[in-house]
């Protein structure tokens, strides 16, 4: 009696997927240290808080609390300007 075995045709993608499976190295399992894991995470968020502390003194321009104030003729022309924009926009609907 003769055998018969069942092999799918495979798609592009498919192809290329089993390609890689078959390459892939077989990675050992490792496991993870929670105490090691969570000095690494606390070292990383130490370090990102003092970046952040240093780019926070580094920042120029105005401190907080002042306000940054337009004539009446500058408001008057980014009003026109945005009214333009809008009757523009009206007539391509």
């Amino acid at each position: 009696m003769r055998q018969v075995f069942f092999v799918p045709l495979l798609c592009g993608q498919e192809k290329a997927k089993a390609a890689r499976m078959a390459a892939a190295p077989i990675l050992e399992e490792k496991t993870v240290d929670t105490a090691t894991l969570i000095a690494q995470l606390e070292d990383e968020r130490d370090r990102l808080e003092k970046a952040i502390a240093a780019l926070r003194g580094a920042r120029t321009g105005r401190g907080p609390g002042k306000k940054r104030h337009l004539s009446a003729a500058a408001r008057k022309r980014i009003s026109d300007a945005q009214k333009k924009r809008w009757a523009a926009q009206r007539r391509k609907t």
